[in-house]
């Protein structure tokens, strides 16, 4: 990759526990000092999340009761047209429960619900605080870069189950089968989300990753 970003925040909290980018730059050796290693890429890049927003459109169905927790969602023939376009999974999974869905990041099964990633942008640092809003059981606290003297007041804004309820769906996705097996740690459970989103170009996707 040309560049990367990483945000670690205390769910109890909101406080920014790490955020680092590279490339970076040392600021006692000013030298070479080029302004694309200055920038705050976690907080000033922004890039289409792909399949890092369904663990949140399941979430958000789950909690509008538009879908229950173990219903079934048909993606035979693994392909569907939406809008005079066509959105595809790697392979025809079938009948799959929202967990398989999160597992095998299937476009089709997110597509019967709503949107899969595309069409909207957000930064890492907005993306980790939607994680850590799952973490801490749908509450979402203000995020701070600042130790703070007593805990901030948050906002549930997904139910404490539905948070759960996905939370424990996308620890499948870190283990045999998932896309996310390298974030496994024996006996510890451990829920991720892959995203492989195109980039933009002029007129469309080019073959380029996020």
């Amino acid at each position: 990759a040309t560049s990367g970003s990483v945000v670690v925040i205390d769910v109890t909290t909101g406080e920014v526990l790490a955020m680092v980018n590279t490339p970076s730059y040392n600021p006692n050796a000013r030298d070479n000092l080029q302004p694309h290693r200055m920038r705050n890429r976690a907080l000033t890049d922004t890039f289409e999340p792909g399949s890092t927003i369904k663990p949140f459109v399941v979430a958000a169905a789950l909690d509008a009761g538009t879908v229950k927790v173990n219903e079934l969602i048909s993606t035979s023939p693994g392909w569907m047209r939406i809008g005079g376009r066509q959105v595809r999974d790697s392979s025809n999974y079938g009948d799959m429960t929202l967990a398989k869905i999160l597992v095998k990041t299937s476009n089709v099964g997110i597509s019967k619900l709503s949107s899969f990633g595309y069409g909207l942008t957000a930064t890492p640092l907005q993306i980790a605080r939607m994680y850590a809003t799952l973490g801490s059981g749908g509450i979402l606290y203000p995020v701070s870069i600042l130790k703070l003297r007593q805990p901030p007041k948050g906002e549930q804004v997904i139910s404490n189950k539905v948070a759960y309820d996905v939370m424990e769906m996308l620890v499948g996705v870190t283990e045999t089968g998932g896309t996310g097996t390298k974030a496994h740690i024996d006996g510890y459970p451990v829920a991720g989300k892959s995203g492989t989103s195109r980039k933009a170009i002029a007129g469309g996707y080019g073959d380029d990753y996020v």
